[in-house]
């Protein structure tokens, strides 16, 4: 299969600048490599992100900037997979992929599911999930493009760190949440088929979301939020 891995260092809105040299670092640890390993051709792009800048602004100009580079992969028939370091790059990866029926499964420590109402720090990236539902910074998410997802067309897994009017709005949604308790409780198999198999039956198509804090710090201590408890490397 050919693969085209999209480096998106977009890191703006924040002061954690080391997001932004997430992709840089995947590469040099050899993800092109081990794909490569396994038998498929890689490429890899860059997202030009434009003016080093902490506004929303940077936000609308990269992920614009990161839906035309899908566009473009999926039109010559590769895989698009993104290298991101901040969770917004979902709103270009979902205005990129463009078709209906395409459901999202976010793996993350956090809900991302604040408003500017509900958020404690006014932080974006804490947002993003909810901005792709429809709530909240709707202006620039029409810069951007693409469709509100419904929430039925969610699964959020590993949560274990919600801020509280974001969890409320998280549970009182449609969306399906499978946090990481519930898979350290009952195993990743009894935990997760039944809202696999809901969330098959909704959709054509999946946008995978990893972040990476999702993990255990034991496994995986670089990164700007680390939260005790979460899902081991064999998960």
């Amino acid at each position: 299969m050919g693969i085209t891995l999209i480096e998106a260092p977009i890191a703006t809105g924040t002061t954690q600048k080391g997001m932004a040299l997430a992709p840089e670092r995947y590469e040099q640890a050899g993800a092109a490599t081990a794909l490569r390993a396994r038998g498929h051709e890689v490429r890899t792009v860059r997202v030009e992100t434009g003016p080093d800048r902490e506004d929303l602004e940077a936000v609308v100009h990269g992920n614009i900037g990161l839906a035309a580079e899908i566009r473009r992969v999926a039109d010559a028939t590769d895989f698009p997979l993104v290298l991101g370091g901040a969770c917004n790059v979902c709103l270009g990866s979902m205005a990129g992929l463009g078709a209906e029926r395409i459901g999202v499964v976010w793996l993350d420590a956090h809900g991302d599911f604040n408003t500017p109402e509900t958020s404690p720090s006014g932080y974006f990236d804490g947002m993003p999930l909810a901005v792709l539902a429809g709530r909240g910074h709707k202006e620039l998410h029409g810069r951007i493009g693409g469709e509100n997802v419904p929430d039925g067309y969610v699964l959020h897994i590993g949560a274990r760190d919600l801020d509280p009017e974001e969890g409320e709005n998280l549970h009182r949604s449609e969306i399906l949440v499978v946090p990481a308790a519930a898979m350290r409780e009952t195993g990743n198999a009894a935990s997760l088929r039944p809202a696999l198999e809901q969330l098959a039956a909704r959709v054509e198509a999946v946008y995978l979301h990893l972040d990476i804090d999702v993990l255990d710090p034991t496994f995986a201590p670089a990164f700007n939020f680390p939260t005790p408890d979460g899902l081991p490397l064999d998960a």
